[in-house]
């Protein structure tokens, strides 16, 4: 004897409405070293369900700034990540009359190296040995807007970080 009584899904989402909803996430498996998608069901924000898979092309993106997120909380580390060299360098590009800095030069450096082993046998092996990437970029400084160019100093330290991350990401994704 059965105390559950299956109900058709249409008349459920009718029944619970608003309660129900529906979503996804990126999910580290720390076991095999790669992002899953997560499609999950909720009832009350409770979860009653999720389907793990693997990640689309088209999501390829979310799944990378996902895992990026989680490595910027340090919850994730990633293997071959030189933290040695992992560095933003800055220094004085211009200087005016009186030898007060006009611009500076704000370089981004990191080293990486990476590996995913497949089949040997089928020569499904990818590999990235130590390779150096940075990239530069000069903003200008004028010390009676101080507060503004500190604002603007941290937004090209973040555009920096993220243009390399995904350039990391590219050369990752290329592998064959």
């Amino acid at each position: 004897l059965s105390l559950a009584t299956a109900i058709d899904e249409e008349a459920a989402t009718r029944l619970l409405g608003d309660r129900l909803s529906e979503g996804r996430r990126f999910e580290f498996d720390r076991e095999r070293g790669l992002v899953e998608m997560v499609r999950f069901r909720r009832l009350d924000e409770v979860e009653i369900e999720a389907r793990r898979m693997a990640v689309s092309p088209e999501d390829r993106g979310a799944a990378a700034e996902s895992l990026l997120e989680l490595v910027e909380r340090d919850e994730v580390t990633l293997p071959g990540w030189d933290d040695s060299v992992d560095e933003f360098i800055e220094r004085v590009a211009s200087v005016s009359a009186r030898n007060v800095p006009r611009e500076y030069e704000l370089t981004y450096r990191v080293r990486y190296s990476f590996e995913a082993v497949g089949d040997p046998q089928a020569g499904m092996i990818k590999k990235i040995d130590s390779e150096e990437l940075s990239l530069a970029r000069e903003f200008s400084f004028d010390e009676r807007a101080a507060l503004a160019k500190q604002r603007e100093r941290e937004q090209l330290r973040t555009t920096l970080a993220n243009e390399l991350a995904g350039m990391v990401l590219q050369r990752i994704a290329s592998l064959k």
